[in-house]
């Protein structure tokens, strides 16, 4: 029997990166905290509850690699009518502000 690693799989959210708040640790994963995403989207005049049923698929299909990251951007921006570019730094400002490595893991 041929035993050679075929694949490897990883799960970022939540498993290779968590929530520095350790409150957080619980198996939700980021974009279902309305409240860290409410703080970068302020500025943008768009109800939050409306822009995250709007916006979970397009973050599924995302995180199963079903769209590419620019196709990814393209769609949130259009849906919060802002530049591509700014959308890109608003999910790094909210990934990069409230995420660690699980250093344990990796």
């Amino acid at each position: 029997m041929n035993k050679e690693i075929k694949a490897l799989i990883f799960d970022i959210g939540g498993v290779l990166f968590l929530p520095k708040d350790k409150k957080k640790r619980n198996g939700e994963n980021l974009l279902s905290s309305l409240k860290e995403a409410y703080l970068l989207l302020k500025n943008v005049n768009i109800n939050l509850e409306e822009f995250y049923k709007d916006t979970i698929e397009i973050y599924m299909k995302s995180s199963a690699n079903k769209i590419s990251k620019r196709e990814t951007l393209k769609l949130f921006s259009k849906k919060l009518g802002i530049s591509s570019k700014e959308t890109e730094r608003i999910f790094e400002k909210l990934y990069g502000e409230n995420v660690v490595e699980n250093k344990k893991i990796i």
